[in-house]
Formats: structure tokens, sequence, C-alpha cells
């Protein structure tokens, strides 16, 4: 029992870090995942028209086949933590709900993989280069500004910060 939770946490952790950060009325989120929509990437990337119209259909036909992966996978959380709830608990009901949201969290997995690879098609070599680049340094920002770095959270908050985090 205690696996299937485990197993089910992180999928819904990543599931509800991916939406959050993709509402239709969050900019930071959207450029952030569609990174074409950001004039400074397009420009850093030197990316074509055309290029950015790919992006931009290839974004949206992902888009749709995710929110309604969504869908699914909400309707199974809601079911089982109905069937968990239930005053007659089943322990093969919820192993095979367990299964539902694993193989769901699976198709998602393939999903943003395809995703990945269409986008890799439509951008040239140094293009993804460039692009792998600039996330990779943007992660280490992140984790600085999170761990103590000039102006981080840590910091802010009064919080211990470790030394190596520190430059």
């Amino acid at each position: 029992m205690r696996i299937w939770i485990g197993l089910l946490a992180a999928p819904l952790v990543m599931g509800l870090a991916h939406t959050a950060g993709a509402r239709e009325g969050s900019p930071r989120g959207r450029e952030g995942r569609d990174f074409w929509r950001s004039e400074r990437v397009v420009e850093k990337l030197a990316l074509t028209p055309e290029q950015v119209e790919k992006l931009e259909t290839t974004g949206a036909d992902f888009q749709a086949q995710n929110r309604e992966l969504s869908a699914r996978w909400q309707a199974g959380r809601e079911e089982l933590q109905a069937a968990m709830s239930a005053e007659e608990f089943s322990t093969g009901e919820v192993d095979r709900l367990g299964e539902v949201l694993a193989g769901l969290a699976a198709e998602r997995s393939r999903l943003n993989t395809a995703r990945m690879i269409a986008i890799r098609q439509i951008l040239t070599a140094e293009q993804w280069d460039e692009l792998q680049t600039g996330r990779q340094r943007m992660g280490e920002r992140m984790k600085r500004k999170m761990r103590g770095g000039p102006r981080g959270e840590a910091a802010r908050r009064g919080w211990p910060v470790e030394p190596e985090a520190v430059e």
C-alpha cells in the first residue's frame, strides 16, 4: 500500500507542477514551457517565422492532448480517493486504480518525450544546443536563488545557507 502511495505521489506532484505554470493566465509559465513565445528567446535562437509557426502548432496539439490526459488523471485520482474512503475497502480495486494511474503517468511521460522530439525536429542542432544551454543556466540560477545566492530566498529569510551555495 505504501508503495502505491509513493508511486502515485511523484507523478501527481510532477503533474501539478507542470500544469501550475502552464495556466493560460500565467505568461511566465507559458513562456517558460513555450519558449518560442518569448521575443528574447526567439531572437537568441534566431528562430525563423516558419519555425515559430510550426512550434506554435506543435505546442497547441500537445497542449490539447495533455489537457485530455490531465482530465483522465484527475478522474482516476478522484476514483482512487473514493475507493480508499469506501466503507467496504477493496485492496484489489485500489491496486487496479493504482495501475490505471501508473499507466497514465507513463502516458504523460511518453507524451512529453514525443513533444521534445517534435520540437527537436523543428530546431537546428545549434538552436537545440543553445536552448538546452539556456535551460541549464536558468536551472542553476534557480538553485542559487533558492539556496541563498545573491538575493536568494534563504538569505532573505535568514535561513542557514550552505557554504558551497554562496558565491
